[in-house]
């Protein structure tokens, strides 16, 4: 019997002694407001940014396999290249991760270069663009980030050719650790807002990929390959209730990329079974009825991210959208009477006109959202016609006519609390949009 002991208390002992492999994250510096962390990358002209979403899945499930992780986000740190080298220095990284943006890519490319020089003995993956952007494939990962990298942390594949990772399924997603809590541990959260949410606030995924999945324009639909894949509700409460009662977070961004009407129904109902208070917010197609609108209110939704894209219904059919206007004037409608805030997202430049594309800013304003988000097409897939430095002045036109007005100025009063981002928020809208 004290064989047995002794083999165990030695065994523990040598599994100690073993040195945890490192493993960094890192988003790098690029340029002021620049966003790699959204759907798409582009300078943010509200001074938005979100939590590295991707990377912190990522790093969560590698923490979950035993490994040492640190992450960071040196673009949303504001951090110099200098800064940078010391964390570097400092942390000595087994493995070195680089999340790469499809702006920045070329900048991200030649320091994955640089390292690979300077540090030998460290192993390097990337620049890595996990949304899979067809321009540079051979960086790439396809499929599921974490089985990815895992796969090629442990030497399974070949890192010089794309590499296809796995997709986990709904138990494997309940099984990484909550990305609320790895982002609370790991990072510095005062660098992270947005107009549309309550300071500080927390983003999450309940789900992987799309449950329409047909936008001609999305790049999710081609990064999560499978499908739509959900986590357990039960595991979803279990985060929420964590962020309510263990963090200093005041809401949650639930960051899947639409929520759909039975998802919407379901977790409200648990949301309110369980007691939880906190508020949130999602992205939602333009086409959920009433009564599920009320219910998401009642279980404290405040704000829905809703993608409207374009005011042309020969646009909406060219890109599936699979929703008319006249349907999303109705959502819109029916979203404010039961009480809930709308932030408006616009694509402007998908093959139309100049006239196609003011009518769409013009329906925007009609429309009235509280906030309202005019993204320029990027093509990642497609030829693009437009001149990019028109549509940056469209870009401007879009906001000066969106905020100049009575509803809009009431909107950023509303919303920009704070007199250091009020000035920002004031600056970009007035002076500073479309500048790249």
């Amino acid at each position: 019997m004290s064989e047995i002991i002794y083999a165990v208390v030695y065994e523990g002992f040598r599994k100690r002694s073993i040195r945890m492999k490192k493993v960094l994250l890192i988003s790098l510096p690029y340029k002021p407001n620049y966003m790699r962390n959204a759907r798409c990358d582009f300078v943010s002209w509200s001074g938005t940014q979100w939590y590295p979403m991707l990377l912190g899945y990522l790093g969560a499930y590698l923490e979950s396999k035993g490994y040492q992780v640190k992450i960071l986000d040196a673009q949303a740190y504001n951090m110099t290249g200098r800064e940078v080298n010391i964390e570097l220095e400092v942390f000595h990284p087994d493995y070195i991760c680089i999340y790469a943006g499809d702006e920045s890519f070329p900048f991200d490319l030649r320091v994955a270069q640089i390292w690979r020089q300077r540090y030998p003995n460290t192993k390097l993956i990337g620049p890595f663009y996990s949304l899979n952007s067809n321009k540079y494939k051979e960086a790439g990962i396809e499929g599921g980030l974490e089985d990815g990298v895992l796969s090629w942390i442990e030497g399974k594949v070949d890192p010089v050719n794309p590499i296809i990772g796995r997709h986990l399924t709904g138990l494997e997603l309940d099984g990484i650790p909550f990305a609320s809590e790895f982002f609370l541990k790991h990072l510095k959260y005062q660098y992270y807002h947005t107009p549309s949410e309550p300071y500080p606030f927390v983003d999450i995924l309940t789900s992987r990929g799309c449950f329409w999945g047909k936008c001609s324009f999305c790049l999710w639909p081609r990064t999560y390959k499978q499908g739509y894949t959900e986590r357990s509700l039960l595991n979803v409460m279990r985060e929420i209730e964590f962020i309510e009662k263990r963090t200093p977070f005041k809401s949650i961004m639930i960051e899947d990329d639409s929520f759909s009407a039975e998802r919407a129904w379901c977790f409200s109902n648990e949301k309110i079974l369980w007691g939880l208070k906190i508020p949130w917010s999602c992205l939602v197609r333009a086409n959920i009825e009433y009564f599920i609108l009320l219910k998401m209110k009642q279980a404290n939704c405040l704000n829905l991210h809703v993608g409207y894209e374009s005011a042309n219904p020969q646009t909406l059919l060219k890109v599936n959208k699979g929703i008319s206007v006249a349907q999303m004037e109705e959502f819109t409608g029916d979203a404010k009477r039961a009480g809930l805030k709308i932030h408006g997202d616009f694509l402007l430049g998908i093959d139309e006109t100049e006239e196609e594309v003011k009518n769409t800013i013009d329906w925007a304003c009609k429309l009235k959202p509280d906030t309202a988000q005019f993204q320029i097409y990027i093509p990642y897939f497609e030829k693009c016609h437009w001149d990019p430095e028109k549509l940056k002045v469209l870009g401007r036109y879009a906001y000066r006519k969106f905020y100049v007005s009575f509803h809009g100025l009431k909107a950023i009063s509303r919303q920009f609390l704070k007199p250091k981002i009020l000035y920002e928020s004031i600056n970009a809208v007035f002076f500073k949009v479309g500048k790249r």
